[in-house]
């Protein structure tokens, strides 16, 4: 199994897309891609993602939205968080994803959901 992830090079501001091969590595990063995406944008999951352009034109936060990921994901992991944090800057709504791996590994990564990715 692998996935693609967009990274950001923070010297050049430049994004390019990784491949991810590692069994224990790909459904995190599945996961932060499902919360980047925009509900419907999948070709193949249409029900997947976030509708963040609707959350920012209502200012309703889309916590129902996460709730599903997180049931969708939380079957991959000893334990998994998505919770929103208070502040909302530059009209992005952000939440803090705190995980522990199968193998006891933890992952804490604050992921920001807006229309403009």
């Amino acid at each position: 199994m692998r996935i693609y992830h967009k990274i950001r090079d923070e010297n050049t501001n430049r994004t390019k897309w990784i491949v991810i091969t590692d069994p224990d590595e790909i459904y995190v990063f599945w996961l932060i891609e499902v919360l980047r995406l925009i509900l419907g944008e999948s070709p193949f999951s249409a029900d997947w993602g976030i509708p963040a352009t609707e959350t920012i034109a209502t200012n309703i936060y889309p916590d129902y939205y996460v709730s599903i990921v997180k049931e969708k994901f939380a079957p991959y992991f000893q334990y998994l968080s998505i919770e929103r944090l208070d502040h909302d800057v530059d009209r992005e709504v952000v939440y803090k994803v705190e995980i522990i791996k199968l193998n006891g590994k933890s992952v804490s990564e604050n992921i920001k959901v807006n229309p403009n990715g």
